[in-house]
């Protein structure tokens, strides 16, 4: 029902828009603006490592930071199991 009145609504000047604005899909870290705020770098960046400061000595985890960010913010869609499972303690090297 929902789909059908947004499908057939008629835009009109002044009136509200019935369609999706700014990112392109509900995937928050799509939008540019919550990328900066989690301070997330894609996985398709180039050199994705070398633009990620973390606060340990160990340069091989760097990307570890970024994908936190994308399993957290993905944790409400798992299954309970695997999410009892998740052990978010932060490890000191």
């Amino acid at each position: 029902m929902q789909f059908n009145e947004l499908r057939t609504a008629q835009i009109k000047a002044g009136k509200q828009r019935n369609y999706l604005q700014g990112a392109h899909s509900y995937d928050v870290l799509a939008n540019p603006l919550y990328m900066d705020d989690f301070q997330y770098v894609a996985v398709n960046v180039p050199d994705r490592e070398k633009q990620i400061i973390d606060d340990d000595s160990d340069e091989d985890n760097d990307a570890l930071q970024s994908d936190l960010v994308r399993v957290v913010l993905n944790l409400a869609y798992m299954d309970e199991d695997r999410v009892n499972d998740f052990d978010l303690k932060k490890v000191n090297y």
